[in-house]
């Protein structure tokens, strides 16, 4: 079997979009960027994105019913490492909720969806999260952040 350093060295050179995972928490806004999302299926609608079983914010992503997703744009970095980390404050200038499930959106981002999820599964130091896509809203005028070689950056700079 391969070992983990070459496994991540290889998964490294696999180009991503960035997104960030958004939802209420109290009246808090909660967030994690997450690099490990994909389409699922066209009919019904559903994408799929993974978390580590250590990150902060698992126990409080693994209760939720609905949450946002936001497709960061290239102009977003400072966004993807906020979301990185702990730090929540002043996050209202960033931030929008027009949707359905008032959930928490990235203002700005390249698309943005509302999740309803539909099922975690636990695989290995992850889970795997399913989820409905209730409703999205794209701006095609912006050019997308993407995750490459550990690094987060836009596009013009890999």
């Amino acid at each position: 079997m391969i070992n983990e350093q070459q496994f991540k060295q290889t998964m490294a050179l696999f180009a991503s979009g960035v997104t960030v995972i958004t939802w209420h928490e109290g009246n808090q806004t909660q967030g994690i960027t997450v690099s490990s999302f994909a389409s699922l299926s066209l009919n019904p609608p559903l994408v799929l994105f993974c978390i580590d079983h250590n990150a902060y914010i698992f126990p409080e992503i693994s209760m939720q019913n609905h949450v946002g997703l936001s497709i960061l744009s290239a102009e977003q970095t400072d966004i993807a490492y906020r979301f990185a980390g702990p730090d929540r404050t002043n996050l209202e200038s960033i931030i929008h909720q027009r949707n359905e499930q008032s959930c928490p959106m990235i203002e700005h981002a390249q698309a943005t969806m509302l999740l309803k999820i539909r099922e975690q599964i636990a695989q290995g130091d992850h889970d795997i999260f399913i989820a409905e896509v209730i409703s999205s809203e794209v701006d095609t005028s912006r050019q997308p952040l993407l995750y490459y070689n550990g690094r987060i950056s836009d596009n013009a700079a890999l």
